[in-house]
């Protein structure tokens, strides 16, 4: 009896997890530009934006031996078309991706680690060149007076630009169609801020339901 007990607890044992592929979209970036790669897992999962169920971090090592994590985020590439109201088809299959803007210049090591409740998948690492760029940096806090902005190579920020909250509601103008056309007119103008609300009517928010009004 014990034997057999101790066969049926085995046949519910979870698979191992594990992180079958990662593929950079590119192993040389410039300081300051993005790193990106597309990770595989062995297995799909119900709701893959609960990190309860599966959180996919990898954490990189910049030349100074600086550390940093930065989440996984789901991914599914799409297009748009339409001239009224857009719409959006799927061109491919979804996956986990990784992002990252190395501010130092030299070889970046990372690890990419994926936890599904009490499982962990063995890490997988890999590395990528970060080159020399011209480009200012990002924007911080002056650390000469707080009240100021500046970008990494020391020179000042001054933010100008709009509240541009969301779409007007125009089917002309709707959707990546308004952005572009929005953004493109403020980029050629010299704009270097904008703030975009992330409001649920308009079909922005970071999480909504179909059961919602928008």
């Amino acid at each position: 009896v014990a034997a057999a007990c101790q066969a049926t607890l085995w046949s519910f044992a979870l698979p191992a997890l594990e992180i079958t592929d990662v593929v950079e979209v590119s192993d040389s970036v410039a300081q300051y530009e993005r790193f990106e790669a597309s990770i595989a897992l062995s297995e799909d999962f119900g709701n893959p934006f609960d990190p309860e169920q599966i959180a996919v971090d990898v954490t990189f090592t910049a030349p100074s031996g600086r550390t940093q994590a930065v989440p996984a985020f789901w991914y599914e590439p799409f297009s748009v078309s339409g001239t009224g109201w857009e719409e959006y088809s799927s061109t491919g299959s979804p996956g986990w991706r990784v992002r990252f803007a190395p501010d130092e210049v030299g070889t970046y090591a990372y690890t990419v680690n994926a936890v599904a409740g009490a499982r962990s998948a063995p890490p997988v690492a890999g590395s990528f060149q970060a080159t020399a760029s011209s480009g200012p940096g990002f924007v911080r806090i002056d650390d000469r007076n707080g009240r100021y902005l500046r970008f990494d190579n020391g020179d000042p920020y001054l933010p100008v630009g709009h509240n541009v909250a969301f779409e007007d509601g125009n089917p002309s103008l709707n959707g990546v169609g308004y952005y572009t056309s929005l953004f493109g007119s403020l980029g050629q103008a010299g704009e270097n801020w904008s703030r975009v609300w992330m409001t649920d009517f308009n079909r922005n928010a970071l999480e909504w339901g179909e059961g919602h009004y928008s």
